[in-house]
Protein backbone atom coordinates (compact mmCIF):
# COMPACT_ATOMS: atom_id res chain seq x y z
CA UNK A 1 0.00 0.00 0.00
CA UNK A 2 2.69 2.51 1.00
CA UNK A 3 2.45 6.14 2.00
CA UNK A 4 0.69 7.22 -1.21
CA UNK A 5 -1.94 4.54 -0.74
CA UNK A 6 -2.76 5.75 2.76
CA UNK A 7 -2.83 9.35 1.52
CA UNK A 8 -5.26 8.44 -1.26
CA UNK A 9 -7.50 6.72 1.26
CA UNK A 10 -7.39 9.75 3.62
CA UNK A 11 -8.36 12.18 0.86
CA UNK A 12 -11.08 9.84 -0.35
CA UNK A 13 -12.60 9.77 3.15
CA UNK A 14 -12.46 13.57 3.46
CA UNK A 15 -13.66 14.61 0.00
CA UNK A 16 -15.86 11.76 -1.20
CA UNK A 17 -18.74 12.68 1.12
CA UNK A 18 -20.66 15.87 0.25
CA UNK A 19 -21.36 16.43 3.95
CA UNK A 20 -17.65 16.32 4.76
CA UNK A 21 -16.95 18.93 2.06
CA UNK A 22 -19.71 21.14 3.49
CA UNK A 23 -18.26 20.81 7.01
CA UNK A 24 -14.73 21.55 5.77
CA UNK A 25 -15.80 24.87 4.21
CA UNK A 26 -18.62 25.78 6.59
CA UNK A 27 -16.49 25.59 9.75
CA UNK A 28 -14.22 28.57 8.92
CA UNK A 29 -17.25 30.55 7.76
CA UNK A 30 -18.92 30.10 11.15
CA UNK A 31 -15.71 31.04 12.96
CA UNK A 32 -15.41 34.28 10.99
CA UNK A 33 -19.08 35.20 11.28
CA UNK A 34 -19.41 34.48 15.00
CA UNK A 35 -16.05 35.68 16.28
CA UNK A 36 -15.24 38.26 13.62
CA UNK A 37 -18.50 40.22 13.53
CA UNK A 38 -19.49 39.93 17.18
CA UNK A 39 -16.08 40.54 18.75
CA UNK A 40 -15.12 43.30 16.31
CA UNK A 41 -18.07 45.39 17.49
CA UNK A 42 -17.04 44.88 21.13
CA UNK A 43 -13.25 45.19 20.97
CA UNK A 44 -12.71 47.52 18.02
CA UNK A 45 -9.00 48.17 17.54
CA UNK A 46 -6.05 46.62 19.31
CA UNK A 47 -2.35 47.49 19.50
CA UNK A 48 -0.12 44.55 18.63
CA UNK A 49 3.67 45.06 18.75
CA UNK A 50 3.25 48.75 18.16
CA UNK A 51 0.91 48.29 15.20
CA UNK A 52 -2.74 49.35 15.52
CA UNK A 53 -5.01 46.79 13.87
CA UNK A 54 -8.72 46.05 14.06
CA UNK A 55 -9.74 43.02 16.08
CA UNK A 56 -10.69 41.02 12.96
CA UNK A 57 -7.12 41.38 11.68
CA UNK A 58 -5.78 40.29 15.06
CA UNK A 59 -8.20 37.37 15.34
CA UNK A 60 -7.87 35.92 11.83
CA UNK A 61 -4.52 34.13 12.48
CA UNK A 62 -6.00 32.81 15.72
CA UNK A 63 -8.82 31.29 13.71
CA UNK A 64 -6.14 29.65 11.55
CA UNK A 65 -4.97 27.85 14.70
CA UNK A 66 -8.54 26.84 15.62
CA UNK A 67 -9.02 25.39 12.14
CA UNK A 68 -5.78 23.41 12.41
CA UNK A 69 -6.80 22.22 15.88
CA UNK A 70 -10.18 20.97 14.69
CA UNK A 71 -8.85 19.43 11.46
CA UNK A 72 -5.85 17.70 13.06
CA UNK A 73 -7.90 16.15 15.85
CA UNK A 74 -10.62 15.05 13.41
CA UNK A 75 -7.99 13.36 11.25
CA UNK A 76 -6.54 11.59 14.29
CA UNK A 77 -9.87 10.23 15.51
CA UNK A 78 -10.20 8.09 12.37
CA UNK A 79 -7.58 5.69 13.76
CA UNK A 80 -10.31 4.15 15.91
CA UNK A 81 -12.48 3.62 12.83
CA UNK A 82 -9.49 2.05 11.08
CA UNK A 83 -9.12 -0.35 13.99
CA UNK A 84 -12.80 -1.31 13.99
CA UNK A 85 -12.86 -1.86 10.21
CA UNK A 86 -9.78 -4.05 10.32
CA UNK A 87 -7.66 -1.56 8.44
CA UNK A 88 -4.63 -2.31 10.57
CA UNK A 89 -4.70 -5.98 9.62
CA UNK A 90 -4.18 -4.75 6.05
CA UNK A 91 -1.42 -2.41 7.20
CA UNK A 92 0.36 -5.19 9.05
CA UNK A 93 0.42 -7.22 5.84
CA UNK A 94 1.87 -4.33 3.82
CA UNK A 95 5.19 -2.44 4.00
CA UNK A 96 3.77 0.55 5.91
CA UNK A 97 5.45 1.84 9.03
CA UNK A 98 3.89 3.69 11.95
CA UNK A 99 5.75 6.84 10.89
CA UNK A 100 4.28 6.65 7.37
CA UNK A 101 0.80 6.17 8.80
CA UNK A 102 1.18 9.23 11.06
CA UNK A 103 2.68 11.33 8.24
CA UNK A 104 -0.23 10.45 5.93
CA UNK A 105 -2.71 11.62 8.56
CA UNK A 106 -0.77 14.85 9.07
CA UNK A 107 -0.48 15.60 5.33
CA UNK A 108 -4.22 15.14 4.83
CA UNK A 109 -4.90 17.46 7.78
CA UNK A 110 -2.44 19.99 6.33
CA UNK A 111 -4.17 20.05 2.93
CA UNK A 112 -7.60 20.51 4.52
CA UNK A 113 -6.23 23.25 6.81
CA UNK A 114 -4.77 25.12 3.83
CA UNK A 115 -8.12 24.97 2.04
CA UNK A 116 -9.96 26.23 5.10
CA UNK A 117 -7.46 29.03 5.71
CA UNK A 118 -7.88 30.09 2.09
CA UNK A 119 -11.63 30.26 2.69
CA UNK A 120 -11.09 32.35 5.84
CA UNK A 121 -8.97 34.89 3.95
CA UNK A 122 -11.59 35.13 1.19
CA UNK A 123 -14.35 35.60 3.77
CA UNK A 124 -12.32 38.27 5.55
CA UNK A 125 -11.80 40.06 2.25
CA UNK A 126 -15.47 39.83 1.24
CA UNK A 127 -17.16 40.62 4.55
CA UNK A 128 -14.64 42.90 6.22
CA UNK A 129 -12.93 44.40 3.12
CA UNK A 130 -9.71 43.15 4.64
CA UNK A 131 -6.63 41.59 3.10
CA UNK A 132 -3.16 41.17 4.60
CA UNK A 133 -1.87 44.09 2.51
CA UNK A 134 1.32 44.38 4.59
CA UNK A 135 2.20 40.74 3.98
CA UNK A 136 5.66 40.58 2.38
CA UNK A 137 7.64 37.65 0.98
CA UNK A 138 9.26 36.79 4.33
CA UNK A 139 5.89 37.10 6.05
CA UNK A 140 4.25 34.85 3.44
CA UNK A 141 6.94 32.18 3.76
CA UNK A 142 6.79 32.30 7.56
CA UNK A 143 2.98 32.08 7.35
CA UNK A 144 3.25 28.87 5.30
CA UNK A 145 5.88 27.60 7.75
CA UNK A 146 3.54 28.40 10.65
CA UNK A 147 0.67 26.49 9.05
CA UNK A 148 2.92 23.48 8.45
CA UNK A 149 4.37 23.54 11.97
CA UNK A 150 0.93 24.15 13.48
CA UNK A 151 -0.65 21.15 11.76
CA UNK A 152 2.30 18.91 12.63
CA UNK A 153 2.44 20.13 16.24
CA UNK A 154 -1.29 19.82 16.94
CA UNK A 155 -1.51 16.47 15.14
CA UNK A 156 1.36 15.21 17.30
CA UNK A 157 -0.53 16.25 20.45
CA UNK A 158 -3.60 14.42 19.15
CA UNK A 159 -1.58 11.27 18.39
CA UNK A 160 -0.06 11.35 21.88
CA UNK A 161 -3.56 11.49 23.35
CA UNK A 162 -4.74 8.73 21.01
CA UNK A 163 -1.82 6.45 21.89
CA UNK A 164 -2.61 7.02 25.57
CA UNK A 165 -6.31 6.19 25.13
CA UNK A 166 -7.61 2.68 24.63
CA UNK A 167 -10.97 3.80 23.22
CA UNK A 168 -12.42 6.68 21.22
CA UNK A 169 -14.47 7.71 24.26
CA UNK A 170 -11.34 8.07 26.39
CA UNK A 171 -9.64 10.03 23.62
CA UNK A 172 -12.60 12.42 23.36
CA UNK A 173 -12.66 12.83 27.15
CA UNK A 174 -8.94 13.68 27.25
CA UNK A 175 -9.22 16.08 24.33
CA UNK A 176 -12.28 17.84 25.76
CA UNK A 177 -10.42 18.27 29.05
CA UNK A 178 -7.50 19.97 27.26
CA UNK A 179 -9.46 21.79 24.57
CA UNK A 180 -10.53 24.86 26.55
CA UNK A 181 -7.16 25.39 28.31
CA UNK A 182 -5.35 25.06 24.97
CA UNK A 183 -7.63 27.65 23.40
CA UNK A 184 -8.13 30.23 26.12
CA UNK A 185 -4.75 29.94 27.90
CA UNK A 186 -3.08 31.12 24.70
CA UNK A 187 -3.00 34.19 22.48
CA UNK A 188 -5.59 32.92 20.00
CA UNK A 189 -8.27 35.40 21.08
CA UNK A 190 -6.31 38.07 22.96
CA UNK A 191 -2.69 39.14 23.54
CA UNK A 192 -0.73 38.48 26.69
CA UNK A 193 0.42 41.74 28.29
CA UNK A 194 1.56 43.26 31.59
CA UNK A 195 -1.99 43.09 32.97
CA UNK A 196 -2.19 39.33 32.56
CA UNK A 197 -2.02 37.47 35.94
CA UNK A 198 1.37 35.84 36.49
CA UNK A 199 0.08 32.26 36.73
CA UNK A 200 -1.93 32.68 33.52
CA UNK A 201 1.06 34.29 31.80
CA UNK A 202 3.24 31.28 32.72
CA UNK A 203 0.63 28.81 31.43
CA UNK A 204 0.25 30.87 28.27
CA UNK A 205 3.97 30.85 27.59
CA UNK A 206 4.14 27.06 28.05
CA UNK A 207 1.21 26.50 25.69
CA UNK A 208 2.51 25.67 22.17
CA UNK A 209 -0.61 27.26 20.64
CA UNK A 210 0.58 30.62 21.97
CA UNK A 211 3.77 30.49 19.92
CA UNK A 212 1.96 29.16 16.86
CA UNK A 213 -0.61 31.97 17.11
CA UNK A 214 2.12 34.57 17.50
CA UNK A 215 4.07 33.19 14.54
CA UNK A 216 1.01 33.26 12.27
CA UNK A 217 -0.08 36.69 13.54
CA UNK A 218 3.31 38.35 13.09
CA UNK A 219 3.53 36.86 9.60
CA UNK A 220 -0.03 37.78 8.65
CA UNK A 221 0.22 41.40 9.81
CA UNK A 222 3.62 41.75 8.17
CA UNK A 223 5.76 42.34 11.26
CA UNK A 224 9.20 41.01 10.35
CA UNK A 225 11.65 41.29 13.24
CA UNK A 226 13.72 39.18 15.59
CA UNK A 227 10.62 38.10 17.52
CA UNK A 228 9.30 36.47 14.34
CA UNK A 229 12.49 34.40 14.12
CA UNK A 230 12.39 33.60 17.85
CA UNK A 231 8.75 32.52 17.69
CA UNK A 232 9.43 30.36 14.64
CA UNK A 233 12.34 28.64 16.40
CA UNK A 234 10.29 27.98 19.54
CA UNK A 235 7.43 26.59 17.43
CA UNK A 236 9.90 24.37 15.55
CA UNK A 237 11.35 22.98 18.80
CA UNK A 238 7.87 22.28 20.20
CA UNK A 239 6.82 20.58 16.97
CA UNK A 240 9.88 18.34 16.66
CA UNK A 241 9.72 17.37 20.34
CA UNK A 242 6.01 16.53 20.24
CA UNK A 243 6.33 14.63 16.95
CA UNK A 244 9.17 12.48 18.33
CA UNK A 245 7.18 11.79 21.51
CA UNK A 246 4.11 10.86 19.43
CA UNK A 247 6.07 8.40 17.28
CA UNK A 248 7.83 6.82 20.28
CA UNK A 249 4.61 6.41 22.29
CA UNK A 250 2.70 5.14 19.26
CA UNK A 251 5.37 2.53 18.53
CA UNK A 252 5.59 1.47 22.16
CA UNK A 253 1.90 1.27 22.97
CA UNK A 254 0.73 0.26 19.53
CA UNK A 255 -2.57 1.04 17.88
CA UNK A 256 -5.48 1.78 20.24
CA UNK A 257 -8.16 -0.83 20.48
Amino acid sequence: MGLMGILYREFEIKFKSFMMIVIIFLTPLLYMLIFGIMMQSVVGQITYHGVIVDYTTFLTPGIFVLVMLYTSVSSCTTIYTDKQLGMFEVLLASPVSVVEYIIAKIISALVVSLLQIGVIILIAAALFQFLPCNLNLIGFLSLILGIFLGTLCISSIAFILAASSTTADKFNALFNMLYLPLMFASTIFYPSNSNTPLILKIITMINPLTHLSNLLRLSFIGIVNWELVETALISLVYTLLLFIIAVVIFKRKGIPE
